[in-house]
């Protein structure tokens, strides 16, 4: 990212992170110049940055909302988000947990009448299912790249019923179940699972899958990486016409 950070130096991650945050930014020249003082003014301008950093998403979610769907079968609930349409409807990817063993499903939205949904196809070693509905939702976009460490994120989904709820957090690890999870401290809790983890372009970079529970732990939850997921709808594409 800069040129005078090396892949070795101890501070490289903290200083992608910061700079892909928004937070800090470099010089003209390319560099980062990490053993320059800070004076206060600068420091004044990053507190500043991060004080309205909660405010990151407030433009984006209004077109994002539109995407997201609360998954019901009847004994269990999840969230989802379409990825695709054409002209007989949406494609709504979730979870293959949220799903289980159903193939109709009524999908809901706030203020909005429920209407039904029909399983796609379901892939249970990666725990994700697409569904279609002929509602047509708009979709969102896959990112292009994984989110850095630290990079700010929201989740999306139905905790505990709860249509269109967001939580915001950053990325705590790129790395979790073999490489095929993103580990992040934004709340997940039961009904978020399937619902689409976000950048701050409004982007999906995860599909919620997973939290540990305990009273000795806070702010652990999961979801299934980017790569996973554009893997499993390209295995799919001829399921979506």
């Amino acid at each position: 990212m800069y040129k005078d950070v090396t892949p070795d130096r101890w501070s490289r991650v903290s200083i992608e992170a910061v700079s892909k945050a928004g937070l800090m930014s470099g010089y003209p020249d390319g560099t980062f110049q990490p053993e320059k003082p800070l004076t206060r003014e600068e420091m004044a301008s990053i507190l500043h940055r991060w004080m309205f950093r909660n405010g990151l998403f407030d433009d984006i979610l209004p077109a994002v909302m539109p995407s997201i769907v609360m998954v019901h079968t009847g004994t269990n609930l999840g969230s989802g988000a379409c990825i695709a349409n054409d002209q007989e409807g949406s494609y709504i990817i979730t979870n293959n947990h949220v799903v289980g063993l159903n193939t109709t499903f009524t999908l809901m939205k706030e203020n909005s009448e429920n209407f039904p949904g029909e399983i796609v196809v379901a892939d249970q070693h990666n725990d994700l299912a697409l569904i279609k509905t002929a509602k047509t939702l708009p979709p969102l976009k896959l990112a292009e790249q994984d989110p850095a460490l630290g990079e700010p994120v929201a989740v999306i989904g139905a905790p505990a019923g709860l249509i269109e709820s967001v939580t915001v957090g950053i990325i705590s690890n790129l790395s979790r179940q073999g490489g095929k999870w993103l580990q992040l401290d934004a709340p997940i809790n039961p009904g978020n699972s399937g619902g689409p983890v976000i950048n701050e372009r409004g982007e999906i970079v995860g599909i919620a899958v997973a939290k540990i529970v305990g009273e000795a732990f806070e702010g652990l939850g999961y979801a299934i990486k980017l790569q996973v997921v554009k893997d499993f709808l390209a295995r799919v594409a001829d399921k979506i016409r």
